[in-house]
């Protein structure tokens, strides 16, 4: 089974995560293994000026989850304010 990560910086809000949310939908529909990496995934996140450049805490956490998971495909959506580069 194909085997794909979504990462966005939030899990609701607008356009782009109703398009994500759209997107797990379709995708679960036809049966492959899908998972969305958010913020909310970042435990005690706290933005500031240099997270905003790079988010050591958020790398690692998305390190974590590649790991865990195993991704065949990550999709990258609206992630550069919030999770960083």
């Amino acid at each position: 089974m194909v085997k794909i990560l979504h990462v966005n910086d939030y899990r609701t809000a607008g356009g782009t995560e109703v398009l994500v949310e759209q997107m797990i939908s379709l995708q679960r529909r036809r049966n492959l293994e899908v998972s969305l990496f958010t913020i909310e995934d970042v435990p005690g996140y706290r933005r500031t000026p240099l997270s905003y450049v790079s988010s050591r805490h958020c790398c690692r956490c998305l390190r974590a989850r590649l790991d865990a998971f195993q991704p065949d495909v990550v999709h990258l959506h609206n992630f550069y304010h919030v999770l960083s580069p």
